[in-house]
């Protein structure tokens, strides 16, 4: 293969910005999928037989999560009501949050994207008769790269656990980002001609 061919696919490989990204989970899927595994812990230790109240605490931050705690559990075939029981299933959110990493680029000429890592630590407690039977912790953490300019279309802005501090993207690089480009696009314009004359 000629030089300049080789320097060609050489350059349009390091200015390919990459595949297009199937859409990313917002920060609130994320842990409603969390809720989903501490779900699948808890339906081991229940009794089929028995009916549940299901609380959430604190219920004003999380109440988010009972409907899905609630779905989750009664697709393992546990009874869950709404009225008084002797029977109860106390989940207890105690720390949780969303972080983000300093922005990278993957690409010479890609987006900035982040390493967002999404944390939910807390406990539960199963009630039979009104006494605490079993109880257990849980602890997730997920970390996964998420573009850089989505950040606060993956936030919820009503719930405050699903905002992490956004970092700041470097300055330089975003100022001298259009003229690498432009210059990638002249080399690259000069190689291809330069080629198809020989």
């Amino acid at each position: 293969m000629k030089k300049p061919i080789k320097i060609f696919i050489a350059l349009f490989l390091l200015t390919l910005p990459g595949l297009i990204d199937a859409q990313t989970a917002t920060n609130l899927s994320q842990f409603l999928d969390e809720i989903n595994n501490v779900s699948a812990m808890v339906s081991r230790q229940c009794d089929t037989s028995a009916v549940y109240l299901l609380q959430v605490k604190p219920l004003k931050e999380y109440s988010v999560f009972l409907p899905r705690f609630s779905a989750e559990l009664e697709k393992d075939k546990i009874k869950i009501t709404k009225e008084r029981s002797p029977n109860r299933i106390i989940l207890s959110i105690e720390n949780i949050g969303v972080y983000y990493s300093k922005p990278f680029r993957k690409w010479l000429l890609s987006n900035f994207e982040v390493q967002r890592e999404i944390s939910m630590e807390g406990s539960y407690t199963i009630f039979t008769k009104g006494k605490p039977l079993k109880a257990n912790t849980f602890a997730f953490v997920k970390k996964d790269s998420v573009s850089y300019e989505d950040l606060k279309s993956l936030e919820t802005p009503s719930l405050a656990f699903t905002k992490g501090k956004i970092p700041e993207a470097p300055f330089l690089t975003s100022f001298f980002e259009p003229l690498i480009a432009l210059a990638a696009v002249i080399i690259s314009i000069y190689l291809l001609f330069s080629v198809r004359s020989k």
